[in-house]
Order: C-alpha cells, then sequence, then structure tokens
C-alpha cells in the first residue's frame, strides 16, 4: 500500500467558553456570525496556563483551520532586600518539559547567549511551579528576560492544524464548521439516545397495560391459570380468552401474588402515567428539531455548572514582538576605523575622562595599524559610513564587532564596498530635527542634499556625490538650512559662510565651490556655527583651543578665509575644528591607537590667531587620528 502521512494538532480549550460559543450556535443556527463566536471563545485555554501572545494566530485558526500561537511562559520580577534582582518563572508553554527547559537556560548562561543571570534554582513544590533566575548585581532583569523569550522555550509556536475526519475524509476545519459538525454529531447522538428511550418505554407501557388490565378481570385470570394443564395452556388461554399479547401474558404469568394489592395496582396505575408522559416526550423531541436543540443545550450547560472552570491561558492583546536588537543592550560606543580598514567598537564607559594633557589608554589597535576614524553613537543607532566613491552606507551600531583586544573585522565584510573604496568619513549622530546633509570635499568643494534622499539605507548605500578626480570626502554634517557653517583647512585657514549660499542639489549632484585654497592645501572639516557653543580646534601634534565663532567674519563662499590658528613645528598642521558646548566631552584618537577623554571645558579660550595648548600629550612619532565630540545629552542620559 501507500502510506500517507497526516497530523493533526488540535490545541486544548476552556469547557465553559467551548459551551457558551455552542449554545451561541444553537440560538442563532445558520445566522451565526464568527464574531460572536470568537468573542465567546476567545483562543485556546492550556492547563500549564502561560500567556498566548496576540490574537492574529487565533484568528488565522479559526478561519482557515491552521495557524501559529505563540506561547510565552508567565513570569514577574522580584527584589530581594539586597536590592538584587530575581526573574520568577511560574508557568511555561503547553508541551514544554520543565527540565529541558532548565537545562537549556543553563547552557545559554554557560556560552553567554543569555547575559546575566548569577544563579538557577528550582523551587516547584506542590503549590505549584517555581524556577528562580537571579540576575547579576549590575544586570537588566528585563533584558534577561527578553533573551530567554528569544533564546529557550520559555516562548514556544503551537502550531495548531485542525485535521478530523470527516464523513470518512480528513478535512481541516475553521472553528465554525468544528463546532456545527460537533453539534450535529451530538443531535445524532441524541436522537439514537432518545429513539433508544422511546422503544424502552413503549415496550414496557405495553407490559404494564396488560398488567392492570389483568388486575381488573383478576377472577376470570385466576380462573384460567387453574384451569390450564401446562404453563403453555395458560399462555394461550389468556391471550385467546382475554386478548393479551404474548409479552402481556407472560408478564400475568411471571407477576406475584403481592402484586394483587390495592396499592399495588396505585403503583402499576401511576407507572403506566410516567411512561405515556416520557413517550410523549421522546416523541416530541424526535418529531421536533427546535426541542432537540434544547436538550443538546441543557446538557452543555449542566457540563458546564459541573466540571467548568476559569481560564487558566492569559491573552495578551497588545504586546512586543522580541527583535534581535530587544536582546542587546543599549550602551553608547565608541567606534574606530583604522588605516588598514578595519572597524571596531569599544563601550563609551571605557574611557574616563582626564586632565587636559593626559596620555590616554590604548585603543586595542594593533601596533602596525594606525587609528584612522573615529566616531561616538549608540549600540541601537545607525552610523553613517561616507565612502571615497561618494557612497553613504549605514550600519547599527551593535553590528560593529566589539573587542578589547583584538584590531576587529575588514569593514569589506561588514558592508559592501567596491574595488579600492575606502571609508573616509563616520557620522554617528542621530538625524532627527534636521533637513538637509552637507558634505565637504578636501578639495574645497561642498553640497547641500535633502536628508529624505538617505533615508532607509542599507549597508549596500547610495550613491550620494559626485567627486572630481583624486578628490574625497572630508567632512559630513546635518544642517537646517539656515545654518551658518565654519570651513577649516589643513593649513589652518577658516571661512565662516552662510548656508543658503549653497541650493540643494541632487544625489549625483558635483557641488559647488566652497572654498578657495592655497598651494599644497586642503579643505578637512566643515562645522555647523552654534551661538551657544564654541569652535574647538586640534592640531596634528595635540594642541588645541577653543574659539568664539564671532571672531571669524562672514564672507562669500569661494574665498580663501581668515587665520584660524597659528600653526608651527610645536603643533603640526591642523586636524579641524569642532562645535562644543562647556558641558561636552571630547574623544581624541591617536595614530598609535590610543584614546583620550577629555572635557571640553579644560580646554582653553583663546583668540583666533592663538596657537593653544597641549590638549593631548603624545609620544614621539604619534599624533592626532581624528576628534570625536560627546554632547552633553549622552552624558545626561547615562547618568
Amino acid at each position: 500500500g501507500i502510506a500517507v502521512g497526516m497530523a493533526t494538532n488540535i490545541p486544548p480549550h476552556n469547557l465553559s467558553e467551548v459551551v457558551d460559543a455552542l449554545g451561541y450556535m444553537i440560538d442563532t443556527g445558520e445566522d451565526a456570525e464568527f464574531g460572536e463566536v470568537y468573542a465567546r471563545l476567545p483562543g485556546p485555554d492550556f492547563p500549564t496556563g502561560g500567556i498566548i501572545l496576540g490574537h492574529d494566530g487565533i484568528i488565522d485558526a479559526y478561519r482557515t483551520g491552521r495557524g501559529k500561537i505563540i506561547v510565552r511562559g508567565k513570569t514577574h520580577v522580584e527584589e530581594t532586600k539586597k536590592g538584587k534582582a530575581s526573574v520568577i518563572i511560574t508557568e511555561i508553554p503547553y508541551m514544554v518539559n520543565k527540565t529541558s527547559l532548565i537545562e537549556n537556560i543553563v547552557q545559554c548562561a554557560q556560552n553567554k547567549t543569555i547575559d546575566g543571570i548569577a544563579d538557577i534554582r528550582d523551587e516547584s513544590d506542590r503549590d505549584g511551579l517555581r524556577i528562580v533566575l537571579e540576575i547579576n548585581r549590575d544586570g537588566d532583569a528585563d533584558l534577561v528576560l527578553r533573551q530567554i523569550y528569544k533564546r529557550t522555550q520559555l516562548q514556544s509556536t503551537f502550531g495548531v492544524i485542525n485535521l478530523a475526519l470527516v464523513d470518512g475524509h480528513p478535512k481541516e476545519l475553521p472553528v465554525m464548521e468544528m463546532l456545527s459538525i460537533f453539534l450535529e454529531h451530538r443531535r445524532t447522538v441524541v436522537r439514537r439516545r432518545t429513539q433508544y428511550r422511546l422503544d424502552k418505554a413503549l415496550t414496557r407501557a405495553h407490559i404494564v397495560e396488560g398488567l392492570v388490565k389483568a388486575l381488573d378481570m383478576i377472577d376470570r385470570v385466576i380462573a384460567i391459570i387453574r384451569a390450564a394443564q401446562t404453563v403453555s395452556d395458560a399462555k394461550d388461554g389468556l391471550m385467546n380468552e382475554l386478548a393479551f399479547s404474548d409479552a402481556q401474558a407472560q408478564a400475568i404469568l411471571d407477576m406475584r401474588l403481592q402484586r394483587l394489592t390495592g396499592l399495588e395496582r396505585e403503583k402499576l396505575e401511576a407507572e403506566l402515567a410516567s411512561l405515556f408522559a416520557d413517550i410523549e416526550r421522546y416523541q416530541t423531541i424526535l418529531a421536533n428539531r427546535p426541542v432537540l436543540d434544547s436538550v443538546i443545550k441543557e446538557e452543555l450547560f449542566d457540563l458546564k455548572k459541573k466540571f467548568g472552570d476559569g481560564r487558566k491561558t492569559e491573552i495578551m492583546s497588545n504586546y512586543e514582538a522580541v527583535s534581535v536588537e530587544d536582546l542587546i543592550p543599549e550602551n553608547d560606543i565608541v567606534v574606530l576605523l583604522s588605516k588598514d580598514g578595519y572597524l571596531k567598537r569599544k563601550g563609551l564607559d571605557e574611557y574616563a575622562v582626564q586632565e587636559r594633557g593626559g596620555k590616554g589608554r590604548k585603543g586595542s589597535l594593533q601596533e602596525e595599524d594606525e587609528a584612522s576614524l573615529m566616531a561616538v553613537t549608540n549600540t541601537h543607532k545607525d552610523i553613517y559610513l561616507f565612502t571615497s566613491l561618494g557612497r553613504v552606507l549605514a550600519i547599527r551600531g551593535h553590528m560593529i564587532p566589539e573587542t578589547r583586544t583584538g584590531k576587529g573585522r575588514l569593514i569589506s565584510r561588514i558592508v559592501s564596498l567596491d574595488a579600492g573604496e575606502t571609508v573616509v568619513s563616520m557620522y554617528g549622530r542621530s538625524l532627527e530635527g534636521k533637513e538637509y546633509v552637507f558634505f565637504a570635499t578636501k578639495g574645497g568643494i561642498a553640497k547641500r542634499l535633502a536628508l529624505s534622499e538617505i533615508v532607509r539605507l542599507t549597508r549596500a548605500g547610495k550613491r550620494v556625490l559626485t567627486l572630481d578626480e583624486g578628490d574625497s570626502i572630508a567632512q559630513v554634517r546635518l544642517t537646517s538650512g539656515e545654518d551658518e557653517l565654519l570651513f577649516m583647512t589643513r593649513k589652518g585657514r577658516g571661512l565662516r559662510v552662510s548656508e543658503g549660499e549653497f541650493r540643494p542639489m541632487g544625489r549625483t549632484a558635483r557641488g559647488v565651490r566652497a572654498m578657495r585654497l592655497g598651494a599644497g592645501d586642503e579643505l578637512i572639516s566643515c562645522e555647523v556655527v552654534h551661538s551657544d557653543k564654541l569652535a574647538m580646534l586640534v592640531s596634528q601634534l595635540g594642541v588645541g583651543k577653543r574659539t568664539r565663532f564671532e571672531e571669524f567674519p562672514i564672507h562669500h563662499r569661494g574665498s580663501g578665509g581668515v587665520k584660524a590658528m597659528n600653526l608651527g613645528k610645536r603643533t603640526g598642521q591642523l586636524m579641524g575644528s569642532w562645535a562644543v558646548a562647556e558641558e561636552d566631552e571630547v574623544m581624541v584618537a591617536t595614530t598609535h591607537g590610543r584614546i583620550i577623554r577629555v572635557a571640553a571645558s579644560g580646554i582653553p579660550i583663546l583668540s583666533r590667531t592663538a596657537m593653544g595648548n597641549i590638549t593631548v600629550r603624545l609620544d614621539e612619532g604619534d599624533s592626532v587620528a581624528d576628534v570625536s565630540v560627546i554632547s552633553s545629552d549622552v552624558l545626561t542620559e547615562d547618568e
């Protein structure tokens, strides 16, 4: 023969709710509506309790006969007197083995798939299930719980397959059809039962009628019996002379003499009346569909009254699905890109704030691998990468590899880069509240692009700028359309220009001349002017200062600018300018892989033509690679 494999997986439901739904369908018949049935039968009810997440899977199963229902164990968080948190599991999904679940959690904790669990105990007893997960003192109970839901069977899927044999054929049944078939089955059963009871009652009534008739003519009955030679003769005599049936004659012969008393006669007459009432009721049930249905409904509600109980499984209408990002702590990070193209991240809190002139902490790059770019962002935010070919790509902070001692991962293995294409700028700030993205190239070209052109970026990226041969992006900033911009060159020239002088352009446009450059000079930075901030300038050898933006007069684009910093052998070339508030902090990355974090308030405020003071103390041969500002908003959130 040919083997056919078919599976059915019908979840258990609450008896009281099923009875309510059946009662509604009996009352309404063909006019029954799905919504009304669903209101009375809202979903499966598992004996182990738990929580069903959402209604979509239930509705699919009820409408089509198939669906996926997400079931989550029931938990809560308790705090000890010492302030430590514990996650308490009191209910688990249906068909999930408690021992297997605990082993799964232990394994995930050991291999760090779930981080933050200090201890696991099974405190289940006769009063119910209780699994205790102690959380590390610095752990996040909510984060641990989300990880457990994602990584273990504490949240699982019950695949509903309402497959049943209908008239000998397999069929997947929607809930209303299933209930209708069950009701029709009950009608068949009750009809057969009623017919059986009717037949029994008719038979008994016939016998009792014969006994009552015999008592009415007891003298003649006794005479016939006394005159008969055999039992057979007596039976024939009763049938022939008094018109009793075979069954009645036999019952008369079997009757004891005590039945001849007046009391026994009354009992027989009462029994006969009761039998006639039953016969009439049975005949009414069989002849009348509404009466039949009322019997079924009454019996169903008797079952509900006797065995019904409350719902064990909760249905959560509004819930948040566990995403990958939910499993990752939201932390501020420092992203480092080496000149050899290795990308990595480290926690911002690993770098303590130092006094001006500090030497910083080793950034964990390989000795021969010099730092190139740095940005401060968040594990739950995008960092924007601008390439030498004029493209912009986006990558989530948590997707950048985290490492303390290694040099990270090749950026070409994280994002899609063409042959010879390199990342020349990184932007880690939020795009919210801005209208335009402003590009400045080393060749002195600038371009304003509507921010809407680069939304919904992927790691494949978009082209945002057409570059001249040999030119590359120097800096990227977000603007409102009404800002002022301060351009800086490698040789210490600064130009303050109104943003209105740069009209918005399309993604493939080249841009326009922003600043006239001297021989051997290049544009290195572009910063938005803020009335409540100062311009911080940092040189190649770690000399820095803060200067008021007002000291830079506004000129038209294409001008050569004014002197921004007194440069010399002690300073090296200028690395750029950044807008800083008094409460901000500054991260400086050096080519030898050191990271220095200093308070912006510790950098002196000097005139535009001044040289500046040592901001970062460097080893011989080391130099500043990149600078990033940590906004006071980020610092406030961390506190």
